[in-house]
């Protein structure tokens, strides 16, 4: 960029020294506020809708990571491959969703419900939109009332958070999903305000972007770390910012490294933003940033070094993932094609998985601005209402000027900085910019070699959510573009204006129309496809043990996995000293058979159901007698270690 483009360096050169501000550049400041409000309360409640609806439909993934939640929370560790595919996925967000999962139902709640759920959201939207405008007015007593407001619509919001997460199971997981697709936009914003230093409209802005993306609001819903790991990324990011600009202090740098480390306990892919961060310190800070750099790494590793380790001695490689699945995937790899091509028209009037089942880059598109995945309009579009129709149409068309946007800003702005930190020419914004802008590149070449690696038939690895890290980054360049475009053609602007009005009502109209649609009511969250796990207690009998005395035992087979066991079987072999009295009752199935070797056929159990044998035994011998005892059933169990038990009586 040269010195005399006055449009390109505009957007990421200092402020010069101003007048004092018009009145009405703070009527246009608050305005901004309040359209912020009203779009963040919004989101809040069109996310909650989807938690309440799409999101209990465990789409992308969500049910596998259930299933590690489930299995978590029953045997304290993660699952095996054949219970779940995501069984090396790092456990940090299953572990916050089972500790939500236990505290949401011992805290007290006091729903406040007006007759009408729609009434209840919109007078919560207005306490919330109220509280804003009195403090955006700038009066002492105002802003009194708004911080009260905000505090009321905030423990209301709790509230309802903890009611909701103690009728309806797991939901707390997707509670905190949506609490870290909230701090995504938040954090975002403070990230634009380190780099345009007095303009809070731009960071305003840059919120707006990340929100504007339905891949934000799509995960947020969703039994899913995704939006964690993309919250703890934008923290990373804005650390290490505001450490360029305050000398790299190692207390920034520790901050820095749990954060790395946090991140790198949610996805594998926080690697990424961990290397962009630790090249970017050494590069520019130099010197300077040793101390920083080192702290950041010891304190990574402390955090996460356990579990890469673990995953290293396991699976021999730290970031284990499930992409190789044999049977799905492209023999040979992609062609050409499927980099390059572009089918304009069936991205226009079909922006559907269907139609371009195997293709990156209209898969890419749809999929961050269509919502073609099946998050929330099903599986497949096979049967599509018109008006599903026309706002897919309708975002998909949009979602090119936010293409244009953010990767025009990338080009303009971010690219140019990351040269001249190379160059070391650097000007103020430039080690923020470059750092956007390397995590955008490194990422997208990461997710490009991963689809090379594994092509997956059908282009099941190409998800948009992959890149959400770098939402920040290209909301960044989205409004660094926007202003340079301003700049350029005040035409330009309005048009620009009239395309982000449009697409608020395309996307709104999207989201009202998949989430008015009826769902089958589902009052628990449940994994797509569970696992069995049976587990057998046999107490010993109360009383003391004498010869030829009897002994009453019952045996509790119980099923603590989430999919129904078939073909359940129990089998109890007795000490051959041992008599058998009368024939065992048997709560389900048919009855026991044989003497000395017993064998209960005890048909099913569905999740968390058990059931109990009873009988009793004649002890015929002094020394030791002995009962052993296990219980199988069709296919693997998650935990072959409780299925079987074993009793000894010492008979005098």
């Amino acid at each position: 960029m040269g010195a005399g483009s006055r449009v390109r360096d505009a957007p990421d050169s200092p402020a010069p020294a101003r007048p004092p501000v018009p009145s009405n550049a703070g009527t246009r400041h608050r305005l901004a506020v309040i359209l912020t409000a009203v779009a963040a309360t919004a989101f809040v409640l069109f996310a909650w809708q989807a938690i309440t609806t799409a999101g209990r439909q465990g789409p992308l993934d969500a049910g596998e990571y259930l299933l590690n939640a489930q299995y978590l929370d029953h045997h304290g560790w993660l699952p095996p491959d054949y219970v779940s595919y995501e069984y090396s996925a790092p456990p940090l967000f299953e572990f916050l969703a089972v500790g939500a999962e236990h505290v949401v139902r011992t805290l007290p709640s006091f729903p406040l419900e007006l007759p009408s759920n729609l009434a209840t959201r919109l007078l919560w939207l207005c306490v919330i939109v109220g509280s804003v405008y009195c403090l955006a007015t700038g009066r002492t007593r105002t802003r009194r009332i708004g911080i009260a407001g905000l505090v009321l619509g905030g423990l209301w919001a709790l509230d309802e958070g903890i009611s909701l997460g103690r009728t309806e199971r797991w939901s707390a997981g997707q509670l905190l999903a949506l609490a870290a697709a909230l701090g995504l936009v938040v954090v975002s914003g403070l990230i634009a305000r380190e780099i345009w230093p007095g303009h809070p409209g731009r960071a305003l802005a840059t919120s707006g972007f990340v929100m504007a993306y339905p891949v934000v609001l799509r995960l947020g819903a969703l039994f899913h770390p995704e939006t964690t790991m993309a919250f703890l990324s934008a923290l990373v990011i804005l650390i290490v910012i505001r450490a360029e600009r305050r000398g790299w202090s190692v207390r920034l740098g520790i901050a820095a490294g749990v954060l790395c480390g946090l991140d790198a306990l949610t996805r594998q892919s926080a690697v990424v933003v961990f290397a962009c961060a630790l090249v970017v310190a050494l590069w520019v800070g130099r010197r300077a940033a040793r101390g920083f750099t080192l702290a950041m790494v010891v304190a990574a590793l402390l955090v996460a070094g356990p579990w890469l380790g673990y995953a290293a001695y396991t699976w021999g490689n730290p970031l284990q993932g499930n992409l190789h699945r044999p049977g799905g995937m492209v023999a040979g790899g992609e062609p050409r094609s499927f980099y390059i091509s572009f089918p304009v028209r069936s991205i226009v009037l079909h922006p559907y998985r269907e139609d371009f089942a195997n293709q990156l880059l209209p898969q890419l598109h749809a999929d961050l601005w269509s919502d073609w995945f099946g998050a929330f309009h099903g599986v497949t579009w096979t049967d599509p209402s018109r008006l599903d129709r026309v706002t897919a149409s309708s975002q998909s068309i949009l979602g090119f000027a936010g293409d244009a946007l953010a990767l025009g800003g990338l080009a303009a702005f971010g690219i140019p900085a990351l040269v001249r930190l190379v160059r070391r020419r650097s000007r103020r914004t430039d080690s923020a910019l470059g750092l956007l802008a390397l995590v955008a590149i490194v990422g997208f070449a990461a997710f490009t070699a991963q689809i090379v690696r594994y092509p997956q038939l059908g282009g099941k690895e190409i998800k948009a959510s992959y890149l959400m890290f770098a939402a920040p980054g290209f909301a960044v360049f989205s409004v660094a573009a926007w202003l340079a475009v301003v700049r350029w053609r005040r035409w330009a602007g309005a048009a620009l204006i009239a395309l982000a009005c449009l697409y608020v009502v395309s996307y709104g109209a999207s989201l009202a129309s998949a989430l008015s649609r009826r769902y089958d009511p589902q009052l628990n969250l449940t994994a797509q496809a569970g696992y069995v796990d049976l587990q057998l207690a046999m107490p010993p009998p109360p009383g003391n043990t004498w010869l030829n005395g009897d002994k009453d035992l019952e045996l509790t087979v119980g099923n603590a996995g989430g999919a129904t066991a078939q073909n359940v079987e129990l089998v109890v072999h007795l000490d051959p000293s041992m008599k058998l009295l009368g024939v065992p009752y048997s709560v389900r199935g048919t009855s026991c058979t044989g003497t000395h070797t017993l064998r209960c056929n005890l048909d099913f159990l569905e999740s968390d159901m058990s059931t109990s044998i009873r009988f009793s035994v004649k002890l015929t011998r002094s020394g030791q007698e002995r009962i052993d005892a296990a219980v199988t059933a069709s296919g693997l169990d998650a935990n072959p270690a409780d299925n079987s038990a074993v009793l000894i009586f010492v008979v005098p």
